[in-house]
C-alpha cells in the first residue's frame, strides 16, 4: 500500500555551505542528517543535535534540499529546541509543501513503525537522493524515549517516526539496550574415560534505535499550534 505520492516532497536532507556574492558554493556542502515538514507553510522537525550553533556555523548557512519538480535549496532557520528532548524545530524559507500531521496521542510497546530519511552514505547518486525506508515496532516506552526494533543509520537521525500517515515520534540515534551472555561447554580431551570440559563464554552488544515521543515533550504541541 502506497501511503505518500512522493516522500522526498515531505523529508529532506539538511546541509550547510559557504555563500558568495549570493550563490551557494557547493563544493562546500556538509550534510548534517534529516529534517520534515509539518505544516504547509515551513514548519519542520529534526533532532536538536544535528543542528549546528550559530558558533558552528560562523558565516556558513543551513539549506533543506527539497524535492518538488527538482530538488530546490531553501534555507533554514532554527526557531526552538527541546534539548533535553534532542528536538528541534525549524523554519524553511518555502512558499508552499507538503507536510506530515502530528499525532500526540503517544506511543506503546508493540506499536508498528517505520520512518524514511537519507542515510549519510545513501546521500547521493546520479544527482538523487537516496532514501531508506525503515520497519518495525516499539520495543520499549519510557518517560521521554522509546526504543526501536531497528538501528538508526548514520544520517537518519531527525527523521520522522511514523504510525500509518501521522507522525508520532523523531529518530535521534541508538543506544545499547543490553548485553547477551552465551556460555558453550567444549570436550578438549578423554582420558580414562574421564572428560576434560573447557568452558567458552561469548558477550554480544546488542544495539537499538532510539526516537523521541512527541506526546512527551512539554510544551511542543502549544508552539506548533502558533
Amino acid at each position: 500500500m502506497v501511503l505518500f505520492d512522493d516522500v522526498r516532497k515531505y523529508v529532506f536532507p539538511l546541509m550547510s555551505a559557504d555563500m558568495k556574492d549570493g550563490v551557494l558554493q557547493t563544493a562546500t556542502l556538509a550534510f548534517h542528517g534529516t529534517g520534515f515538514f509539518i505544516s504547509p507553510t515551513g514548519l519542520a522537525l529534526s533532532a536538536a543535535h544535528i543542528i549546528p550553533s550559530p558558533e558552528t556555523l560562523g558565516a556558513r548557512k543551513l539549506f533543506a534540499f527539497v524535492q518538488r519538480a527538482t530538488t530546490e535549496v531553501f534555507q533554514v532557520t532554527n526557531v526552538q529546541s527541546w534539548l533535553q528532548h534532542d528536538l528541534c524545530s525549524i523554519r524553511v524559507a518555502i512558499d508552499k509543501t507538503e507536510y506530515f500531521s502530528c499525532d500526540f496521542s503517544g506511543l506503546d510497546s508493540g506499536e508498528d513503525v517505520w520512518s524514511v530519511g537519507i542515510p549519510e552514505h545513501e546521500l547521493w547518486e546520479k544527482g538523487k537522493k537516496q532514501m531508506r525506508t525503515l520497519k518495525g515496532h516499539i520495543s520499549f516506552a519510557m518517560d521521554r524515549f522509546v526504543e526501536l526494533s531497528f538501528h538508526v543509520p548514520k544520517g537518519m537521525s531527525g527523521s520522522p517516526l511514523l504510525v500509518g500517515k501521522s507522525v508520532k515520534g523523531v529518530l535521534i540515534g541508538n543506544w545499547r539496550s543490553e548485553q547477551l551472555e552465551d556460555r558453550i561447554e567444549e570436550i578438549v580431551e578423554v582420558s580414562d574415560k574421564r572428560e576434560i570440559i573447557r568452558f567458552i563464554e561469548s558477550k554480544e552488544i546488542v544495539h537499538a534505535g532510539v526516537a523521541i515521543d512527541l506526546a512527551n515533550v512539554d510544551g511542543l504541541q502549544k508552539h506548533l499550534a502558533k
